[in-house]
């Protein structure tokens, strides 16, 4: 995203600082949050809010939080859903060790220094 984003608006050629109104983080795989580092650390990207699903890794054997297993499939039944939750997460040292998605995010906060700046994805929000 970080390449095309720079491609389209011809970064190279301009001074222009990007606005994207909404990023939307959809859950905590490497390969749907990992490409958000190199645009929440380029100072050309003027992002107003960040979206997440809610479903943050912990430290722990339980990385996703608790679990309820029906039918012989297992789902989450634990997520942070509000931000309470999320800041304990986030100031929390054990969960940052070995934690690329927490360290990011951390790291996003820090750079936009805005207090609702990561928000709870949920049905019918944005």
């Amino acid at each position: 995203m970080d390449h095309f984003l720079k491609w389209r608006f011809n970064f190279q050629g301009n001074k222009y600082r990007l606005p994207i109104e909404y990023l939307i983080i959809t859950h905590p795989d490497a390969d749907n949050f990992m490409g958000f580092n190199e645009i929440f650390n380029n100072d050309r990207f003027r992002i107003n809010s960040l979206y997440q699903d809610r479903i943050v890794p912990n430290a722990g054997v339980k990385k996703f939080g608790k679990e309820t297993v029906i039918n012989k499939q297992t789902f989450l039944n634990q997520a942070t859903d509000n931000q309470a939750k999320w800041s304990c997460l986030m100031n929390n040292p054990e969960n940052m060790v070995d934690n690329d998605y927490l360290t990011m995010m951390k790291n996003a906060l820090s750079k936009n220094n805005k207090s609702d700046f990561i928000e709870m994805l949920e049905y019918g929000k944005v």
